[in-house]
Formats: C-alpha cells, structure tokens, sequence
C-alpha cells in the first residue's frame, strides 16, 4: 500500500529550516525507523521517544509502519514523522481481535508459563481469537515483514530517500531486512529484559549461567546448585529456539528476497552499530557489558505534566489517604465480571482512592472512591504527590516510570518478561508479586494494605529513584547521542571481536585440545625416552653382571 503523499511540501520546508537552524557543528541526517508494526504499545511508543528527540535535534526521521496501524499516519505523531505504509497480512479488525483475545487469555492466567509464552510464540491458537488460522507471533511477523519487503513502490521510495541509518526494535528484526537492502547501517534497540542467549549472545556480552538466569524462568542472580542446573538446560533451550523458531523464518525471507543471504540473521543482528537496550541495573541483575551496548532504561520517564482539571480534582480530594493507580497495560484492559466485581470490592474497602484504566461495563460493586478511565496518563499521575503505589502488570516503561517518581509497585505479571522483571525489583524492596492464578480478593487486599502500610516500601522506591535520577543526562538524551555518533562515524570499532568467533575458538576448546594433545605428546615422548634409558641401563646391568661372570 502506498503511503503517497507521506512527504508534503510544508514538512519538506520545515525540515531545511531545520536544518540551516542547526549549530555549524551539527549535521542533519535522515533516519528510517521501524518499531514493531507501529501499534499503540510499549514497543512503538519507545521508538517514538527516541526519534521524537532526535527531531528536536534538526534530524528527519520516517517510520515504517503496517497499514493495520495506518492510522498512525494521520494522527498527531504525523506533525513529527514522515510514515510509509505497507500491506498488511491480516484486517484491523483481526488483528483487534487478537490483542483483545490475548489479553483475556493472560488475564485469566493461560500464560504465566514459560511454555504457555512458547506455545503462543511458534504456534498461536490464542483461545477467543475466532478469525483468521492459528499462526504463531513470530511467522505472523514474518509474513508482514515478506509484505514489506515485497511492496516494490515502498521500498523504491525508501531507497530513493537516501536514509543515512536504520533504527528498529530486535522484536521484530524486519527492520535489518531492509537495512540491507538498501545497504544502510542499523542501531538495534532491545526494549524488555536482557535474554542472554538472545540479546547478550547476539551482542557478544559474556554469559554465565551461574549467576545470570535465563529468558522467562524467574530465577534470580543467586541460585542453588539445581537452579543453576535449570538454568544451563535454560540457556540451551533458548539458543535453539531463538536461532531456530524465531530467526528461521526471517532467515528464509533472506533467501527469498535475495538480502546478503549468505549472513544468517543471528550474525546480522550482531552486524548493529550498537545496540540500545531499555534497561539499567535499577532493573537489572549487574552483568558485564561491551562496547556496543548502551543502557538507556526508563525512556519514557519524564518530569510530571499537568493532569486535566476532572482528574486533577480527584487527585486534590482524596486527602491524607491518597490515591492508587492500577493499570494493566492497553492490551489487559478488559477483565471478565466476575474478576472485576472482586477487584471493585477491594478496591472499595480501601480509604485510598483508585484511579483505574478500565474498558467494558464498570463493576456492579465499584465503591465510590474508584475512577475508571479509558486512558491513563500513567507518568503524569505517578508524578501526583498523592499518588500512593501503582498496580500494574509490569511492564518495563510503567515499572520505570515508578522508580522515576519513586512509587511502589504491586504487580501482577501476565505474559512474557513480566514475570522475570518483578523478580528483579522485588529484591529491591518497592515491589510486592502477586500471582493472577491465585489472586482473591483478600489475597489482593492484603497485599495493598503491606505495601501501602510498610513504611519500607516507600523508602526503597525512593533510594532507587534517586539512584535513577543520578545520572549525568536522561535515557533518552542518551540514546539520541549514541544514534548521532555511529550514524557520524559507524560502530565498527565497538563490536567485540567474539561475535566472530565460534563456539570453540570463543571458549578456548581448540586451545584446550592442542594443550591436551601437546601434554599426550609430552607424556608419550617422556615415557618413550624413560623406557629407553631404563633399557639401556638394565643392558649395560646385564652386561656387566655377565662379564663378572665370565672372570
């Protein structure tokens, strides 16, 4: 599909101006960016943050987005964006009902198993999705990211733009398809938790499985000799099924399409300039970290904004008690009645008010001290100086954003790195796990009232936002730096000479079987000599033992 018309004259004026406004020092450069398919999510909005500073800085940046999130192309981000559109595999109105099919389906639990992730990932068949086959996430991604590359007029465009580098979230690596058809350089940007044998590997960072756990196992950095064994058998199952499940089919597209097919996707995604990952060890277990990895975790966060007067007066009302804020993403927005009459029940019993991001019917048993909201400015309200704890299903920018403005967290993992990024905060003291499969309305209460009646909770949130904010620039100043440099100069010189390495040289195991057969050697050649000497002397004994003899 074409995105005609993406380029109009007013922008075209408003990027020279840009330009000749800019320092003598700066250099404008033309950016092409590609953060998932370009849906309302934590994906796309953080790509958004990362250019929107980039724009501000006098650089043009475009997006790559698939025409069941077209929208985007018209809505306020358009003032910002130059977008290109491609055909999409599947109808808006699938692809909505599959995001609300997978939300209920986490909502009631049918995904808080690493296996139940895997399932949805290779082979999809997420119960209530009626329309469409059952595809797994990552041939669904493949199928758009074979749409893109196949709509000729895009790709025409794209490489008649001139685009100085590439820019996309490693999730969907669509993004390095189309760097190398146009021989562009690319910046890989990883937004969840670091998966060892997935980003570290790919990165070149070193990976130990006794102190650092694996993709989706809720281990922690300090485990017991059977943890570390689960955690080695982890590591190995994610290789194959990254390498082969997840990067197979977009290594096929390779072929296909005729990209540099000779360079497997695992090796081109360790081709990045640099990689910028959402993440910080407020977040993170501590790790070893190359060169070409910058962490640049809570790109969202942002000093408070002012709230709208309905929900400014809310915040104003609820007195010495405060307010809680509870919200589970976009995507796991609708629960069923029966879970949301016992979360209203709750929520009523509380002298906290509740500001809560609901869509559907409202609860028969909502309490007057609860607000529903379609959407909810989640910075803006952390921000509040009444705001008490969020509950939220822990999502990366949300928990950031937490520590930013130093609110504890009660969380309620769903899916996916969820349940490995509140068993990292958790240690740190402002965070309190409850689990969506034997969550009760007392359970749940009690719960609250710990996190909010524990003094400990608050003053751990507070240290570590403080930790948070003791940074020389902000995350996103930081990524924004970072794209400018090896768009200037490349990254080559960042890239750790492991990634070329393989198995055996970068473990040393050639090393060890040239030592190993040196020592037989050695030991061959030294008994050889010693049962020549002991030979030589026993015949000399003899002989001299004969010539007495013979006197």
């Amino acid at each position: 599909m074409i995105m005609g018309s993406a380029v109009c004259n007013f922008r075209a004026v408003g990027f020279f101006l840009a330009v000749i406004c800019l320092p003598g020092s700066s250099q404008a450069y033309n950016m092409l960016f590609m953060s998932l398919l370009g849906g309302p999510g934590s994906h796309f909005y953080t790509g958004t943050i990362i250019a929107e500073t980039l724009v501000q800085r006098g650089h043009r940046v475009t997006f790559v987005i698939s025409d069941v999130f077209g929208y985007q192309a018209n809505s306020s981000l358009a003032k910002l964006f130059d977008f290109e559109v491609y055909p999409s595999t599947i109808p808006r109105s699938q692809m909505r009902e599959n995001l609300a099919a997978l939300g209920s389906s986490s909502l009631r639990g049918e995904r808080s198993s690493s296996w139940d992730w895997l399932k949805m990932w290779v082979y999809g068949g997420t119960k209530g999705a009626s329309t469409g086959p059952a595809i797994g996430v990552n041939t669904f991604f493949a199928g758009e990211c074979d749409s893109a590359l196949s709509d000729s007029a895009m790709m025409d465009r794209l490489r008649a733009a001139q685009f100085d580098i590439v820019v996309g979230d490693v999730l969907y690596p669509c993004f390095i398809l189309i760097a190398q058809k146009l021989n562009l350089r690319y910046v890989n940007v990883m937004n969840g938790v670091i998966m060892p044998m997935a980003h570290s590997r790919l990165a070149g960072m070193p990976n130990n499985p006794a102190f650092l756990p694996g993709a989706m196992t809720t281990l922690t950095d300090n485990m017991n000799v059977l943890q570390r064994c689960l955690n080695v058998f982890a590591y190995a199952v994610n290789a194959f099924l990254y390498d082969t499940f997840y990067l197979g089919p977009f290594d096929r597209l390779k072929t296909k399409h005729g990209i540099q097919s000779e360079m497997s996707m695992y090796e081109s995604l360790g081709r990045a300039e640099v990689w910028l990952m959402n993440t910080d060890f407020t977040t993170d277990y501590p790790r070893s970290l190359t060169p070409n990895v910058v962490l640049v975790g809570g790109l969202t966060t942002t000093p408070a904004k002012p709230l709208d007067k309905d929900l400014e007066s809310f915040m104003d009302g609820s007195g010495e008690h405060g307010v809680i804020l509870f919200t589970l993403s976009s995507h796991f927005s609708s629960l069923d009645a029966n879970r949301s009459n016992e979360l209203a029940a709750v929520f009523a019993r509380l002298p906290q008010r509740v500001v809560w991001k609901y869509e559907g019917e409202p609860p028969a048993s909502l309490g007057n001290n609860s607000k529903l909201v379609n959407w909810l400015p989640l910075n803006d309200l952390l921000g509040h100086p009444k705001t008490r704890a969020l509950i939220s299903h822990c999502g990366l920018n949300g928990v950031y954003e937490a520590i930013y403005h130093g609110v504890p967290v009660i969380g309620i993992p769903l899916l996916g790195d969820q349940f490995d990024i509140i068993a990292r905060i958790q240690p740190r003291g402002f965070a309190k796990q409850v689990d969506i499969n034997t969550l009760t309305g007392d359970i749940f209460y009690e719960a609250i009232v710990e996190v909010l009646q524990d003094k400990r909770y608050k003053e751990s949130a507070l240290k570590w936002s403080r930790i948070f904010h003791d940074q020389p620039n902000t995350p996103r100043e930081r990524a924004a730096n970072w794209v400018e440099l090896v768009t200037k100069y490349g990254g080559s010189y960042l890239r750790p000479k492991s990634l070329d390495l393989n198995f055996f040289q970068l473990h040393s195991i050639d090393v060890l079987v040239f030592l190993g057969v040196v020592a037989v050697l050695a030991a061959y050649i030294a008994f050889y000599f010693t049962r020549m000497i002991c030979r030589l002397i026993c015949c000399r004994s003899k002989a001299g033992r004969k010539k007495e003899k013979n006197e």
